[in-house]
């Protein structure tokens, strides 16, 4: 088993941005509901993550910069580590959560 690499997961005793409510992942899909290649998985922890990694092929980054089109004309802000993750300006100044909320897909 790998070791988890702190460059891509959190400790839970710390905690994360998505554990203040302030970030989310996320990827597009087509009309068919297909999702669109990114040139790396969603949640693959792995250079290729990173959203300018240079290995991505031509049609991948435009869907990444497509996606960041997106998020940040709606006011989210990327990392440098994680083509799909999006958080709000000074994400880490909210409070964390006591709740738990489900997923969407």
């Amino acid at each position: 088993m790998r070791a988890r690499n702190p460059e891509y997961v959190v400790d839970v005793a710390i905690g994360s941005n998505h554990s203040r409510g302030t970030a989310i992942d996320v990827t597009l899909m087509d009309e068919h509901n297909n999702v669109l290649d990114m040139g790396a998985g969603f949640d693959e922890m792995d250079d290729r993550s990173h959203p300018y990694h240079p290995s991505v092929p031509p049609h991948a980054q435009r869907n990444r910069l497509l996606l960041n089109a997106i998020m940040f004309g709606g006011g989210f802000v990327g990392i440098g580590s994680e083509w799909w993750h999006f958080e709000l300006p000074n994400a880490a100044s909210y409070p964390f959560l006591t709740i738990v909320s489900p997923v969407f897909r």
